[in-house]
């Protein structure tokens, strides 16, 4: 969630912190400081355009946007340094890179959208969620029934063998009460009724049940 700008900061403390290699430009009008003390010098114009709450925050007279950031009190974010990078790619629509971040990092990014009032980046975060199915399709699931996207649903529980076993083997017994309340109910009966489907057919794999998977009218 979003941290007020602290009035007891030094702006001369941003001197001492590090600054974030790729969000480090010279033209950058306001700095940003995630919650292990990297710097993040960004254009307020980006942040303006993608987020509703920073639309509201940077007409503050408290708030310093010019040429010369560094003398002005960073605001405080309450994310690491790598997820505050990926939400700010996203915000600015920078390529998914070769190595893939963390998994707990895309993970924290919807939280971060409801807080800043930044969903216009869902699409952008979507996409890359998808390279994760394979690894994390259980939470990938959850992300997808909440955005209500029903192709990253599907091709989730054709993977969810990693997550929850051979279907065999389990069922729905490993699904808790507390995985069952993290899942919007259509997402979550229409999960339900899939599984019970593919008992009736040939399947022999979650393949069989994402082909049963849909939400009902």
């Amino acid at each position: 969630m979003p941290r007020r700008v602290s009035s007891s900061n030094d702006a001369s403390d941003n001197r001492r912190d590090k600054t974030h290699e790729d969000y480090n430009e010279a033209d950058a009008d306001i700095v940003l400081k995630a919650n292990d003390d990297v710097l993040f010098r960004v254009h307020s114009f980006v942040l303006k355009a993608s987020s509703s709450f920073f639309h509201d925050l940077l007409r503050s007279p408290n708030i310093h946007v010019g040429p010369e950031p560094e003398d002005s009190i960073p605001v405080p974010i309450d994310a690491t340094s790598q997820t505050l990078k990926v939400f700010l790619d996203l915000m600015r629509n920078i390529p998914e890179p070769k190595t893939l971040s963390p998994f707990e990092v895309l993970k924290a990014i919807p939280g971060m959208m409801d807080g800043f009032g930044c969903h216009s980046i869902q699409y952008r975060l979507i996409h890359r969620l998808k390279a994760y199915t394979h690894t994390h399709p259980w939470d990938v699931f959850v992300i997808a029934a909440r955005f209500g996207d029903m192709p990253l649903a599907r091709k989730s529980v054709e993977s969810m063998d990693v997550s929850l076993g051979g279907l065999y083997s389990f069922g729905l017994t490993k699904v808790t009460d507390e995985m069952a309340k993290s899942v919007p109910l259509p997402y979550l009966m229409a999960l339900v009724r899939a599984v019970w489907r593919y008992k009736k057919s040939t399947s022999q794999s979650w393949h069989g049940v994402a082909a049963y998977f849909q939400i009902q009218s």
